[in-house]
């Protein structure tokens, strides 16, 4: 009876792990791929034309987040796209010089979700933006002036499907101690009940 007691417990905490952590995670570091045009080398992302990879591990101005390569684009409408519209996307971006540089998130229609405004001469200045209906479709760097040709990006990360939080009981942060509870309740019974058992 313990040890069913024990896999009652286990199987519990499994149960929430599994629930909680539910995503589908897609990472591009770009230095799985050639230096050179990205078009479609990647599943489930399509990059505009003018988005290359470019080893800058030795750039002062643009180091990589990971690794050796990053990615830019020297277009003005440059362009991230996804296949379906996905939930939660994250990336360092680098720039140089005292522009505007915006990181735009649109949905399927252009429409402007949410966009950030990047601090001058950032490395690796982080940004990331949540999409709760999963209507995010497109990311584009915007600014003035010559931005385009100022700026790369590194570790592109997107889930394409939601992270679900879903407490056990009540408000989320009482979770871990109900857990611990319900598992000391039916381990002790477990004990108790083998305790009861005579061999005959």
């Amino acid at each position: 009876m313990l040890l069913l007691g024990v896999l009652v417990c286990l199987s519990i905490v499994a149960t929430f792990e599994r629930v909680t952590g539910a995503s589908a995670e897609f990472m591009f570091t770009f230095d799985d791929i050639p230096e050179g045009a990205i078009g479609d080398k990647y599943q489930h992302v399509t990059f505009s034309p003018g988005y290359y990879t470019w080893d800058s591990h030795e750039s002062v101005a643009f180091p990589p987040h990971s690794g050796n390569q990053v990615a830019y684009s020297w277009e003005i409408d440059n362009r991230i796209t996804f296949d379906s519209p996905v939930y939660n996307v994250s990336l360092y971006i680098s720039v140089q010089l005292p522009l505007l540089f915006v990181v735009a998130f649109l949905d399927r229609f252009d429409g402007v979700l949410y966009q950030e405004i990047v601090p001058q001469d950032s490395k690796n200045y982080p940004i990331t933006f949540s999409s709760p209906g999963g209507s995010l479709a497109t990311v584009q760097v915007q600014g003035n002036g010559s931005f385009y040709q100022n700026w790369v990006i590194d570790d592109l990360a997107a889930n394409i499907e939601p992270i679900v939080q879903v407490p056990l009981i009540g408000i989320e942060p009482m979770a871990a101690p109900v857990i611990v509870a319900i598992c000391y309740i039916v381990i002790g019974l477990a004990r108790k009940k083998g305790r009861g058992i005579r061999i005959e």
